[in-house]
């Protein structure tokens, strides 16, 4: 499925879009998100998650000697199904 996203300011009950002629005769979703009252619709969101510490999971995480291995070919097959 592909996305195609549209911003649009709606000052009535009808909606009107151009460019949608190549998706005629196809089966769509449309999916309507809200901006919150006040909120300048192409302004970013606001940033909620704290900034990112290198060096967090050190000694918490564990890598084999042989990660960079390449995979058999039943290891691969396995891998990509």
């Amino acid at each position: 499925m592909e996305a195609l996203r549209l911003r649009k300011h709606l000052d009535s009950g009808t909606l009107e879009i151009g460019g949608l002629e190549a998706l005629t005769n196809r089966d769509v979703e449309v999916i309507i998100l809200v901006e919150p009252e006040g909120q300048d619709a192409a302004s970013a969101p606001q940033e909620t998650r704290q900034p990112r510490r290198p060096g967090w999971a050190k000694g918490k995480i564990w890598v084999s000697d042989d990660f960079h291995k390449p995979l058999d070919e039943k290891e691969a097959e396995e891998f990509y199904k």
